[in-house]
């Protein structure tokens, strides 16, 4: 359900009903068996300028959204709209037009970047693909931008550390002036002192270039400080989705609170009172579980949750939950 005072103009990216199944074959002839519920019904929207933070544990289907978003994944059902335009099922000669203004950052900048190119290549080589100028003094404002050196310009990836490796790939992502980039796990393979400042170069970026980010991570910590607001996902379902003050002091979602409770806090007395783990085991997702997928694990589940399953809608002021708590509350 996306929310109307989310649908304005200055909406860069609507998500909508998206949907994503990976067939699962079995046998020497292939025998398609089972698919992997990777995400399933995922809408929101995305503003100029904005951070939306997409959290949830390992294997909830948050990368395969934003990998959905760039086209990398083919998606089963819905509408990914960049602008007016539906992207969904544009064809590669046809999406090539839009990738200009829908950028990525992953994980990994060593594996991001080619080994046998230098930095000024590396960082010339969208310009180029898009036939856009390409000078020394162009690259050199880029290097600027992200904190690098402009002599650093010729050396090879091997030649800078991990942190400078990603304001390469940041100043790659940049240099097309996109609307959109989406951050896959951007700053999990940093350090902490090198995560704080990439963080804080996006930021600064983004309101330089009014650039919308969607920042797919598992670290609570990390996207309370990037993000506008936050979805939070859950075996390939949004469960939750609020501006970021709303959710970090009122989640009205079991998952979300029990996320939450899981961060650990630097005061030895609450360590017993805020450490408490989520019970059980996450479902498989080849067989999702009925009604609720949370409630074989939620504390507070009660037998509409196990026949039911709850609709993302409005609880507050920009606030979302799919949670039958909400109903009854």
């Amino acid at each position: 359900m996306l929310d109307a005072a989310q649908t304005s103009q200055d909406t860069v990216l609507s998500v909508e009903g998206l949907t994503v199944h990976y067939p699962v074959r079995k046998g020497m002839l292939g025998r398609q068996v089972q698919y992997v519920h990777a995400a399933d019904d995922v809408s929101f929207t995305l503003r100029r300028g904005e951070t939306l933070g997409l959290v949830g544990e390992s294997g909830c289907g948050k990368s395969t959204v934003g990998r959905s978003i760039l086209r990398l994944v083919e998606p089963t059902r819905g509408k990914i709209l960049l602008g007016d335009t539906d992207i969904t099922h544009l064809e590669r000669g046809e999406m090539r037009a839009h990738r200009q203004n829908l950028q990525a950052i992953f994980q990994d900048p060593y594996s991001s970047l080619n080994q046998r190119m230098r930095a000024f290549d590396l960082v010339a080589e969208p310009l180029r693909n898009f036939g856009r100028p390409v000078t020394r003094e162009i690259i050199a404002d880029l290097f600027r931008q992200v904190g690098l050196r402009r002599d650093q310009m010729d050396n090879f990836p091997h030649q800078f550390s991990g942190g400078q490796r990603q304001r390469l790939v940041i100043a790659k992502a940049l240099g097309l002036q996109p609307e959109i980039i989406v951050c896959d796990e951007a700053v999990s393979a940093l350090d902490v002192s090198v995560q704080a400042q990439v963080i804080n170069l996006l930021t600064k970026l983004q309101r330089e270039h009014g650039i919308a980010l969607l920042f797919v991570a598992h670290d609570l910590a990390v996207v309370e400080h990037i993000s506008h607001r936050i979805a939070v996902m859950y075996l390939g379902q949004i469960v939750e989705l609020a501006e970021k003050r709303s959710l970090f002091a009122q989640p009205r979602h079991p998952y979300t609170r029990a996320l939450l409770d899981a961060v650990p806090v630097p005061d030895p007395k609450r360590r017993l009172e805020a450490g408490r783990i989520i019970p059980g085991d996450v479902p498989s997702p080849l067989n999702p579980p009925a009604g609720c997928r949370f409630h074989t694990r939620c504390p507070l589940a009660f037998d509409r949750c196990r026949k039911e399953a709850p609709v993302l809608k409005q609880v507050a002021a920009e606030h979302q939950a799919a949670c039958h708590l909400n109903d009854a509350a």
